[in-house]
């Protein structure tokens, strides 16, 4: 088995403590091995260290043998290996709970000062959630000039909050992408149609956007509008405790034609 670095090495050795509640004890770590043998006497012994040709780190010596009981009280679970052990359900759920998380372990698990090593491994893992987040952020702009380079004449519009920017950050407000693929290549009622649906289901629009159709009149200025008899039906009955009668109805229709 190979590790990239000690420090990988010494998470799968405490994986291993941790899933398999085995207490071991480090009889010597250092920044190129890493030595650790049973809490008990058991024969255990794991050895690794750095290799002299591949300069990766390899477990040179797995003596996989233990006559003691499983160990419930000084497991090699330390607040990175419970971090990294939960990160998926807390990155899902960052409400996910400590007690929770010990209800997750191992039924029995009882390693002391548990609760608190939860605590701080929950806070270890949402501290590294939010750098990555932000780093992630960073790369927006990087992420919009790619899609421009690789897919031309696709549409990229990324916007940052204004006061983020006085403030020498970066927080995104939104971001616009379309495809230079799903241009349409003829515009007429069919192809306007299915763009309408689509943006309609994943908007979730409905006929009572008042906002929507001032946008369309402010941004479509050459386009004719009209009201549609129905929606003013429907809007004015919404309103008023009494039914309008249907000739009062077609006067008022008329006077906004």
């Amino acid at each position: 088995m190979t590790f990239k670095d000690i420090e990988e090495a010494r998470k799968i050795v405490n994986f291993y403590a941790l899933a398999n509640r085995r207490g071991l004890q480090v009889v010597k770590t250092d920044s190129t091995r890493a030595s650790y043998k049973c809490a008990t006497g058991c024969p255990f012994r794991c050895y690794i260290s750095q290799d002299d040709n591949s300069h990766s780190y390899q477990m040179k010596t797995w003596k996989y043998v233990h006559t003691c009981d499983p160990c419930l009280k000084d497991s090699k679970a330390d607040q990175n290996t419970l971090s990294h052990l939960f990160k998926k359900k807390v990155q899902y759920n960052p409400q996910y709970s400590l007690k929770q998380m010990k209800d997750d372990l191992e039924p029995g698990f009882e390693l002391n000062g548990l609760m608190s090593k939860l605590k701080r491994a929950k806070n270890l893992t949402l501290k590294k959630l939010e750098g990555s987040f932000v780093d992630d952020y960073k790369k927006l702009e990087a992420y919009g000039q790619e899609l421009i380079q690789s897919n031309p004449d696709t549409d990229v519009v990324i916007n940052i909050f204004k006061h983020a920017l006085e403030e020498g950050k970066t927080k995104l407000l939104r971001m616009y992408i379309f495809f230079n693929a799903l241009k349409m290549d003829k515009e007429n009622a069919k192809t306007w149609g299915w763009l309408i649906e689509f943006l309609k289901l994943s908007l979730d629009l409905n006929d009572g956007h008042g906002r929507l159709l001032d946008t369309v009149r402010n941004v479509l200025l050459n386009v004719h509008h009209r009201f549609c008899a129905r929606h003013i039906d429907a809007n004015w009955r919404k309103k008023m405790e009494k039914l309008i009668d249907e000739e009062t109805f077609m006067m008022e229709w008329l006077e906004h034609l």
